[in-house]
């Protein structure tokens, strides 16, 4: 009973310790944890600011049926959408809050009639259509309204049945996931198996109220943050014998050695 008839007793003995640190100088580490939540906070609201700012553009590809050109084409177009990427300073990226921004390569079927959209930062739509139209002259380049933004979805009222999911790389991300080139075969006439066939016959079989879409989200980065990387995985897998590298916890843990 003696603890609830005094408990600022307790509470004393609790708070003691904790005065004790931060009159010892934890008040420094305390200060450093609230400077750091509101730097999160902060950085993530001008970026937030930042990218509700940016005016997109949606581009219906439209490609010949007879279309010959190899599948290495599309490749050049990707290399070509690098040129999205831009050197972002210390005043762009923690006062003005700009990323890197990105392109949504979209496959999706309306009610059947399947389509290939890229959606992109308004300024770079130039860019895409100079890309397109560099492997595919016959290609047709038609600026698209969102195909979803007469859709309004209620979770509670809406009469539609919604459902999706997202994959992520799970393994390591310098080694290649399986390209075009996995899907040539050297001794048939036709070189290059479609493999999207499959995809594209279930899209083209959807109902007319029906929607199905596909989305491939791309982002240019600078080469020298994966590069490095590479190499050392390339080397480990020729079995090539890598520098030690040393870390601060191999120099704080020296002296003890």
């Amino acid at each position: 009973m003696d603890i609830f008839s005094n408990p600022f007793t307790s509470i004393g003995d609790i708070l003691q310790p904790l005065w004790f640190v931060i009159t010892h100088g934890g008040w420094v580490a305390i200060a450093g944890v609230v400077f750091y939540i509101l730097y999160k906070l902060y950085y993530f609201e001008i970026v937030t600011q930042f990218v509700d700012s940016q005016k997109w553009v949606y581009l219906s590809i439209k490609v010949p049926r007879e279309n010959l050109t190899s599948t290495l084409a599309v490749e050049q177009i990707f290399t070509q959408f690098h040129a999205l990427f831009s050197s972002l300073t210390f005043t762009n990226k923690y006062i003005e809050g700009k990323i890197m921004l990105w392109y949504s390569l979209e496959i999706v079927s309306l009610g059947g009639k399947v389509s290939f959209i890229i959606r992109a930062p308004f300024d770079s739509k130039e860019l895409v259509e100079a890309a397109v139209y560099s492997q595919y002259p016959a290609a047709e380049v038609v600026e698209v309204n969102d195909y979803l933004e007469n859709i309004e979805y209620d979770q509670e009222n809406s009469d539609f049945d919604l459902w999706g999911s997202e994959f992520v790389l799970t393994g390591d991300p310098t080694i290649p996931i399986k390209t075009y080139k996995e899907f040539e075969h050297p001794t048939a006439e036709q070189k290059i198996i479609d493999p999207l066939a499959p995809l594209f016959e279930s899209m083209s079989k959807m109902q007319p109220w029906e929607f199905y879409g596909v989305q491939i989200i791309i982002q240019p980065i600078d080469e020298g943050t994966w590069h490095p990387a590479s190499d050392e995985k390339a080397k480990k897998l020729l079995g090539e014998k890598l520098p030690t590298k040393v870390t601060l916890l191999d120099i704080l843990l020296m002296p003890f050695n």
